[in-house]
Order: structure tokens, then C-alpha cells, then sequence
């Protein structure tokens, strides 16, 4: 294995590429515990450290927790995504409102496992255009 084909780029990592759903749909997608989102996951189980060592944290909070995490620090951007033919512009906010809808379970899903993909971030990918960037 050569390390310099695995090394992950670090402005990808944190700000994001865009990834294809759709014809029409993009989603500005940062890697998976990268910096920002490993530190928001710190900060936010802080208060509940010494529940989190012993694996006490309420599934409530945690899923909370998780769900605040991807939409600050993984889920950065959408473009085309509509609900019943309306476009929804993006936010922070209601980016969390949808990755914390039931209904919508699978954007969550769909989210962490692209985030996850660490050959999307890697920086001799980005330079060879192997990602699907979603931009026109």
C-alpha cells in the first residue's frame, strides 16, 4: 500500500464535496468525523460524560446529539431538493429538521454512508476528478 494515494485532503474533508442522488439532486457532503465534527460530538457530550464512559446516555439524546452533528459539521449544502414540487433552500436548521424526521430516515442513512466513504476524500481522487462533484 502507498500512503500517498490514501491521504485524505483536508479542505475536502471539512468543507465538503458534492455528491449526486439524483438527475437533479446534489448533496454537500464533509467526511464523516472529521475535525469540526469530531470536536461538536465533544462538546456536546460533555454534559453527559460520565453517562457516555458507562454507555448511559438516553437514546433520545444521543440520536439528539447525532442528529445536530451531521447537520452542522457533515450535511453542508443541497441543491434540487424539493418537497411536493417546492424547492427547499438549505439551512442549518432545516437540515436537522429533515435528518430528525422519521419519515425521512433514509437521508440520514444516505448521508452518514457517503460521508463515510473515505476514497471520496482522498486527495489523489479529488486531483484525478474521480468524485462525483454534482456541479455544473
Amino acid at each position: 500500500m502507498d500512503l500517498s494515494k490514501t491521504k485524505l485532503d483536508d479542505k475536502a474533508e471539512r468543507e465538503g464535496i458534492w455528491i449526486d442522488y439524483d438527475e437533479e439532486t446534489a448533496f454537500l457532503v464533509a467526511r464523516w468525523m472529521n475535525p469540526d465534527h469530531k470536536a461538536f460530538i465533544q462538546r456536546a457530550v460533555k454534559p453527559y460524560i460520565r453517562k457516555h464512559r458507562r454507555g448511559d446516555i438516553p437514546q433520545d439524546v444521543s440520536e439528539r446529539i447525532e442528529a445536530q452533528a451531521m447537520a452542522e459539521c457533515i450535511l453542508l449544502g443541497w441543491k434540487g431538493l424539493k418537497n411536493a414540487g417546492q424547492d427547499i433552500p438549505f439551512s442549518k436548521g432545516e437540515a436537522l429538521k429533515l435528518l430528525s424526521d422519521p419519515a425521512q430516515s433514509w437521508l440520514y442513512s444516505w448521508v452518514q454512508e457517503e460521508a463515510m466513504d473515505m476514497a471520496s476524500y482522498q486527495a489523489e481522487a479529488l486531483a484525478e476528478g474521480i468524485e462525483n462533484v454534482g456541479e455544473s
